[in-house]
């Protein structure tokens, strides 16, 4: 069994390489962990893309949650007596984690012992990542504040320089990820992967699909406008002012926005 454990931050791209990493197997399973309440490794959604478990329309179902340490007891078909069953490929997904303190890396009490483990870093370019948190807050009327924090702005950030000497990460820039072909296959070499595009096109359900579109694209993922979605925004003087973000983006995706919002390179 391979194990994949994946940080990325919310509205990052995350789940969208969990679900094509999936796609390389027959027998593979995605666990969100938790990592910022209490207990702090927490498995809240349990999903498998496959016939059982996808929605009439296809996207993929959220199948249990769990307020409880360790695996949700319902999750009959893939768990023994708290543990998961082995699958060809295991993901633990750790959404929004500090990396100062490392994200919680605590496989073996619920996971079965992995034949290779990575540890994967998803950064999305900033501007696209903001505009998409915007989005997503917009639709979350129950939620007062505009999608994006300066504390969700500084994680942005560690995430980039952590991306950039990434000793510990094997790291996926979301955005070359999704237009090229050549960077997934480079990845995939990475991972000892085979060759293998089945879930590109894949927009799984979970945290309602994308900030713009839902799931109305599910099976034409591609097509979505996902790289240009800093178009669609108009984003605050403090974000557009950042000029650690602006030069981190630089570095990572060769353009940004300055100060008055117009595209550089």
């Amino acid at each position: 069994m391979i194990g994949i454990s994946l940080a990325h931050l919310r509205r990052s791209g995350g789940h969208a390489v969990a679900l094509w990493l999936m796609g390389h197997f027959d027998s593979s399973a995605l666990s969100n962990a938790n990592t910022w309440g209490k207990p702090y490794f927490k498995i809240t959604t349990w999903m498998l893309p496959d016939a059982q478990s996808t929605k009439p329309d296809g996207t993929v179902r959220r199948s249990c949650r769990s307020s409880k340490a360790g695996l949700d007891p319902r999750v009959e078909a893939d768990a023994e007596d708290g543990f998961a069953l082995s699958k060809d490929l295991m993901i633990v997904s750790y959404e929004d984690p500090n990396l100062d303190l490392w994200f919680p890396d605590r496989w073996s009490e619920v996971f079965p012992s992995a034949s290779s483990h990575h540890r994967l870093l998803v950064v999305r370019s900033f501007y696209n990542h903001i505009a998409s948190r915007i989005a997503y807050m917009r639709t979350r009327t129950v939620f007062a504040h505009p999608g994006y924090t300066p504390v969700s702005i500084e994680w942005w950030k560690q995430h980039a320089k952590e991306s950039l000497v990434h000793p510990m990460y094997k790291v996926v820039l979301f955005d070359r990820w999704f237009s090229s072909s050549e960077y997934r296959r480079d990845l995939e070499e990475q991972l000892a992967l085979p060759h293998n595009d089945r879930h590109l096109s894949t927009v799984g359900s979970d945290g309602s699909g994308s900030s713009f579109d839902k799931t109305s694209m599910n099976g034409n993922a591609q097509d979505m406008n996902v790289l240009q979605r800093w178009k669609a925004v108009d984003f605050p003087a403090e974000v557009l002012a950042d000029d650690e973000a602006r030069e981190l983006n630089l570095s990572l995706f060769g353009w940004a926005l300055d100060k008055d919002g117009a595209y550089i390179t």
